[in-house]
């Protein structure tokens, strides 16, 4: 067995076996730009390697993963360094794509939040495993985004309209909620403390506050595209092949 330490994915290597571990437990796991470069690296390189037949992902402390980390795009942006962010969402939409047309098994163990990003890196992987512990939820819209990371292929798949009520309005499931609507396959009680995540005076933080003060031209502004910046491009996906029938049908 060995362990390879890289501080924000942590790499534990057994038979067959490949454990992640996404190490930043103060942030919720929150996914920064080294995160997300590591696990697409790895995954890519574990697809290729015979000697892998299983990769196990969980988060380190309370929660799988809380996300993206949104308040270093928000920092960059606001910095003019659009660039990055660009990049980082890039590169986290071709992480998601890679999962879900992975050839090989992957089992996500929930044990914690698990939300937005979070739920880009689990719900695309063959085995996704809650607990009494897990509270998940696509939170996007609270931000002003959509949901993003193939939340439209996976809740669209949802019984009845509950994917376009759990993607509207943020809605949080537990555990065996996740398991019932299928966006979890296997539920394991597990020892620990309930994690919740909690906003501590539940006031919003932006502007405007209300819905109705939400004007076209606001909306318009939000969704431009950038034309006057260089460097700009479209977001190219690796190619990809010898996949299962369960990948096929993701395209």
């Amino acid at each position: 067995m060995a362990l390879e330490t890289n501080y924000q994915i942590l790499v534990e290597e057994k038979p067959t076996v490949r454990i992640l571990t996404l190490n930043r437990p103060k942030q919720l796991n929150a996914l920064s730009l080294n995160m997300v470069t590591r696990l697409l690296q790895v995954f890519l390189a574990y697809e290729e390697d015979p000697t892998v037949k299983l990769i196990i992902l969980k988060g380190q402390g309370r929660a799988f993963c809380a996300g993206g980390d949104v308040s270093a795009v928000v920092r960059d942006i606001g910095l003019g360094k659009w660039r990055h962010s660009a990049d980082f969402m890039s590169l986290e939409y071709t992480l998601n794509y890679v999962m879900a047309t992975y050839c090989k098994a992957q089992i996500s163990i929930l044990n914690g939040i698990v939300m937005g990003g979070g739920a880009g890196v689990c719900v695309h992987g063959r085995f996704r495993i809650a607990t009494e512990n897990t509270v998940f939820a696509i939170p996007e819209t609270a931000l002003g985004l959509f949901p993003d990371v193939g939340a439209s292929y996976f809740l669209s798949r949802l019984p009845g309209f509950f994917g376009e009520y759990a993607g509207l309005i943020g809605a949080r499931l537990n555990g065996a909620e996740m398991l019932a609507c299928g966006l979890a396959t296997h539920f394991v009680p597990s020892m620990g403390c309930r994690a919740i995540l909690i906003d501590k005076d539940r006031n919003p933080k932006w502007e405007p506050r209300r819905l109705d003060d939400m004007k076209d031209s606001m909306v318009e502004q939000y969704f431009k595209r950038v034309e006057d910046e260089d460097g700009w491009e479209d977001l190219k996906l690796p190619p990809r092949k010898h996949l299962p029938a369960s990948a096929i049908a993701k395209l």
